[in-house]
């Protein structure tokens, strides 16, 4: 009878854990859906961005060494207009 009741509340903690996993993992995705919906309806060029003949736009692409920096400069340009 011992030996049942250990077994049924190891199979309870297993299931509150992955009952917890679910949950923190829908929360994880929730954020990350809500941060790319606002990085897709931001526009990456403005009116300044035209005006100016898109400079600051080809600056940022000539101060990027790598491909990847220039998605970090995008963001961090992106952030700052916010």
């Amino acid at each position: 009878a011992e030996l049942g009741e250990q077994v049924h509340m190891v199979l309870f903690l297993v299931m509150v854990v992955f009952l917890l996993q679910a949950v923190a993992m829908a929360r994880f995705g929730e954020n990350t859906q809500r941060k790319w919906h606002l990085w897709e309806a931001r526009p990456l060029l403005n009116a300044f961005d035209e005006a100016n003949g898109y400079r600051a736009f080809r600056s940022t692409y000539h101060q990027a060494v790598r491909k990847t920096s220039f998605t970090s400069h995008l963001v961090s340009r992106t952030e700052e207009k916010v």
